[in-house]
Parts: C-alpha cells; structure tokens; sequence
C-alpha cells in the first residue's frame, strides 16, 4: 500500500503522529543505541503485527526516529489497553490515534 492510496483520514492524526514524534525527540536525549517501545492496535493497513513494516504507519514513525538515531520496537495491545499505558505511564508513545478510535476508547 502506498500514500497515493490513502484516504483523507490520513490528515487528522499525522499531526498527532507528527507532534507526539516532536515531543519523544526534544525532550529525551538520544543515544545511538536508544530504543523506543510504541504501544498500538491492529488498524490495517495502517498498524498491524501481520503487515509489512508493521504497517503503513508505523513505516512512517520508524523511519523519523532511525533519522534521529532510535530504534522502535511495536507491543501489539487491545486499544482500550494502549490508551491505560498511555494514561498511566507505561507506554511513551502509541501511533496512530483517529477521532473515531479516540471517542470510542477515550469515553470508557
């Protein structure tokens, strides 16, 4: 799947990627050997343990933090589990979040 593909949904949570990514790299100081764990959902073509890359964009966050010298490694979770670690600390950072996955999980 490539980017010409996508629909415009794209739009609403790039810039949440965008600033979350901004965020992890000025505030941590990075090191060569420095590994991010991102905590996220199955959300084909998007996010998914069974797609190439891990997705379309995890592709995208992967390549922005190896620019940057860090390594991502992707933890699988239910959504309502992502958004608990986000919530309490256990996870830094979880790709990508919509309007629609945020009202559903966010309301519980």
């Amino acid at each position: 799947m490539s980017i010409k593909n996508l629909k415009p949904v794209f739009n609403g949570w790039a810039v949440l990627v965008l600033g979350m990514l901004l965020f992890v790299c000025a505030v941590r100081p990075v090191s060569a050997e420095q590994v991010v764990t991102i905590a996220t959902g199955e959300w084909p073509p998007y996010t998914g343990r069974n797609l190439p890359a891990n997705g379309l964009c995890a592709e995208i966050v992967t390549e922005a933090f190896r620019v940057e010298g860090v390594k991502c490694r992707y933890k699988f979770y239910p959504w309502k589990r992502v958004l608990y670690m986000i919530k309490s600390g256990m996870a830094i950072c979880s790709v990508p979040w919509s309007e629609k996955i945020l009202d559903k999980y966010v309301a519980m």
